[in-house]
């Protein structure tokens, strides 16, 4: 059998999956988080955001946006009115008429085993053309993801059109690998998470034991714990990332630093 030992008992996966370890993965993440850009301070928002976009990459990415989202109403980073709507869902909370609301939406979806698709709706367009600010978020696992037609790329430059047409800030949150910050430098701010999205899981499910040794997206809860002010990015970029340029032919070209 090689390398591969005999499975894991339910005790060894209970103890993996403890409280006490899902608090230690969310202290490394937290820690983790590397603010890259942060033009004008952009970040952390603050109340004078009034209209804010969450835009994950998958659907999956939601119920940790949510989760996240309802704790930050709670330790107050958010206010506890904030009318919230998950565009892909349907699903809303708080208060219609507040000052301050959040849409959550995603932007991909997958086209066969191994492609992907542009999700960006009428209505998430609209929802970006009312915004102060835009959060969306991205993984880089090679090259390919970044390319000129690749869906994620599409979606993300016209994002990024879009909410400065509408003068709203924009920051990208990247979830893997971080070399597509060199890619968006448009961005006013970007913050590095390192850890790709999309487990669908909420950890809310865990306080009746029910789920207590699920994994959840804790590079994204962290990163919404920094993009809100509720944290401090006191992470260091463990690399270098490239500067990107635009050749005449629309092909990406990157450089080392």
């Amino acid at each position: 059998r090689g390398y591969l030992k005999e499975p894991a008992q339910a005790k060894d996966v209970q103890v993996v999956g403890s409280e006490e370890h899902h608090a230690k993965e969310m202290q490394i993440a937290r820690e983790a988080i590397t603010l890259l850009k942060n033009d004008n301070q952009t970040l952390p928002l603050t109340g004078s955001e009034k209209s804010i976009v969450l835009l994950g990459r998958f659907e999956t990415d939601g119920p940790t946006i949510s989760y996240t989202i309802d704790h930050l109403k709670q330790s107050g980073f958010v206010s506890q009115d904030a009318y919230v709507h998950n565009l892909a869902t349907g699903k809303t909370s708080g208060n219609s008429n507040a000052s301050t609301s959040i849409v959550i939406d995603y932007y991909l979806q997958k086209d066969g085993d191994t492609k992907f698709k542009e999700h960006y709706t009428d209505e998430l367009a609209q929802a970006i053309g009312k915004a102060s600010a835009v959060v969306v978020f991205t993984a880089c696992n090679s090259a390919e993801a970044i390319a000129n037609d690749a869906p994620q790329h599409l979606c993300v430059a016209r994002a990024i059109e879009q909410a400065h047409a509408a003068g709203a800030k924009f920051v990208l949150m990247t979830n893997s690998l971080p070399y597509d910050a060199a890619r968006y430098q448009q961005a006013d701010a970007i913050l590095a998470t390192y850890l790709s999205a999309g487990l669908d899981q909420d950890p809310t499910t865990r306080k009746d034991g029910s789920a207590n040794m699920g994994a959840v997206n804790a590079n994204v809860i962290a990163g919404l714990n920094v993009l809100f002010g509720e944290a401090s990015p006191n992470g260091k970029l463990p690399m270098g990332v490239p500067t990107a340029q635009e050749n005449a032919d629309g092909t990406a070209e990157f450089s080392a630093t």
